[in-house]
């Protein structure tokens, strides 16, 4: 049987130890397939692990606090803001994908905040 590897958190939240939770780890376009190790520059399958392994900053801490939820207006927002750019892509058009940040601005312009109260 195959044995995975874990960690457990400040917060006692168990984490595989894998490429997916390591701070090294870059993703690299829109596919989550691969990423790109910054140690050594190799591609890596994210539920790999090597011994250069260690925990993203964001992962020491998750599940301190409660969180929040995304309204489903916003998360359909989103959905049609990456389909529209996959559709530009695929007509030949240059295009510039918005960040996240940038997503959240617009829809928070139009429609009001993006969590549930």
């Amino acid at each position: 049987m195959k044995q995975r590897n874990f960690i457990v958190n400040v917060t006692g939240l168990r984490i595989k130890k894998c490429c997916a939770s390591c701070a090294y780890k870059v993703l690299e376009g829109r596919e989550v397939v691969t990423r790109r190790c910054t140690k050594t520059g190799e591609e890596v399958e994210g539920c790999k692990l090597c011994r250069r392994w260690k925990l993203r900053k964001p992962l020491v801490t998750a599940g301190r606090f409660a969180g929040r939820v995304k309204r489903k207006e916003y998360l359909m927002f989103l959905l049609n803001v990456r389909l529209k750019e996959q559709e530009d892509v695929k007509a030949g058009k240059e295009v510039v994908e918005k960040t996240i940040e940038e997503v959240q601005i617009e829809f928070e312009r139009k429609y009001g905040r993006i969590y549930l109260k």
